[in-house]
């Protein structure tokens, strides 16, 4: 089954709003730039710990999404990143609750 498929109703609108087939993929090689995109990506809303939030959102994905289609997905990042996913993965398997975002300026 497909990613976007298994996504909860909310999440899978955001995904494919974001989503745009002409433009190339970003080659994020670094878990330093893969945090930097993110936080670029939540500008204009409120301070959070990107790293935080971010690892909040792979563990709702690693809740709500076939492990399989988890796995694929992972497997497809540069390593640095794909040990982070890996992390917001263990977290969920393990019932780690979802990190609360930190108070003040955004970091990576």
């Amino acid at each position: 089954m497909h990613l976007g498929a298994q996504l909860p109703l909310l999440v899978r609108g955001l995904y494919y709003d974001r989503w745009h087939v002409a433009a190339q993929p970003e080659k994020l090689r670094s878990l330093d730039e893969f945090l930097q995109r993110v936080s670029e990506g939540l500008r204009g809303t409120r301070p959070m710990n990107v790293r935080e939030v971010t690892l909040a959102v792979l563990r709702t994905l690693a809740h709500h999404v076939d492990a399989g289609q988890i796995r694929k997905v992972a497997d497809t990042l540069p390593g640095e990143i794909r040990a982070f996913w890996k992390e917001g993965e263990r977290a969920a398997v393990e019932g780690a609750p979802a990190a609360a975002p930190a108070r003040g300026g955004a970091a990576a």
